[in-house]
């Protein structure tokens, strides 16, 4: 939460470099009896073709014709396996990909819209919930003893280039 998958990419106009989505996560979790299941789905652009931003125009041109599916996904899946015996190995705890998370992490300190309250209110993006890993936030005009807002993902839809947190429909 958020689960996009972004790249920085240099605008040809202006020079500057813009967020570009290239992909996304989708992890769901059931408990029953005791157990829990998680599926962790994935989907990224690798052959995409204009206006869609994919792997495929990050990198040089002599590059692109040794880019295929099979490469990109050898490439991950090691990575994803290791990462993944660390979290059972830890007993499902976040904490050794933390600090990692972090600093990749596109949102400390930016502004959103709560569009799931009425009336609509600002808030700033302060971090995760260390216990459920829950969107921690805090109002902008929260005045004394204004407190974090908390926002589970189940319902909402996070749309960071508009800056609002809206219902999912």
């Amino acid at each position: 939460w958020p689960n996009d998958i972004y790249a920085a990419v240099r605008n040809q106009g202006t020079g500057k470099e813009e967020l570009k989505k290239l992909g996304g996560i989708l992890v769901t979790t059931n408990f029953n009896g005791g157990l829990v299941d998680v599926v962790i789905g994935c989907g990224l652009n690798v052959l995409n073709a204009l206006p869609t931003t994919s792997l495929s125009q990050l990198v040089t041109p002599s590059e692109v014709s040794e880019l295929t599916l099979e490469k990109v996904i050898a490439t991950i899946m090691p990575v994803f396996e290791q990462m993944w015996d660390k979290f059972l190995s830890q007993g499902g705890s976040f904490e050794p990909f933390k600090d990692l998370y972090l600093t990749r992490w596109l949102h400390s300190d930016q502004v959103v819209t709560l569009t799931t309250v009425t009336p609509h209110q600002t808030v700033r993006i302060v971090g995760i919930t260390p216990d459920y890993g829950l969107l921690r936030t805090l109002p902008e005009k929260g005045g004394p003893g204004a407190g974090f807002i908390d926002l589970q993902p189940d319902g909402n839809s996070f749309d960071m280039m508009a800056g609002l947190i809206k219902l999912k429909r």
